[in-house]
């Protein structure tokens, strides 16, 4: 996928080494129907990108999913939201 598109390359979140092609692989070749399956069920993206960063990179997969989904700007913002919502619950920290 980086040999055809070399912006695929792009982190995620600067901090950490999850790449743009990462995702695209998850979306095309596995059962990703929704943000939280990215973060938590397909690469553990929640565990390691910092929760402050959470939402920088919840917009970056959501744009990526919305691409290859087609999904609308509703969609795509219900799906950030619902993963904020579940960041929010789990890191009893963030205020």
């Amino acid at each position: 996928m980086i040999k055809e598109d070399e912006s695929l390359k792009e982190k995620i979140v600067e901090e950490n080494d999850f790449i743009k092609a990462e995702i695209l692989y998850c979306l095309r070749y596995e059962p990703t129907p929704h943000i939280i399956d990215v973060f938590c069920r397909r690469t553990e993206m929640s565990l390691w990108i910092d929760h402050k960063k959470a939402f920088e990179a919840a917009r970056k997969v959501a744009e990526l999913m919305a691409k290859e989904y087609s999904w609308n700007e509703n969609k795509k913002n219900q799906e950030i939201e619902f993963y904020m919502d579940y960041i929010k619950k789990t890191v009893s920290f963030i205020t």
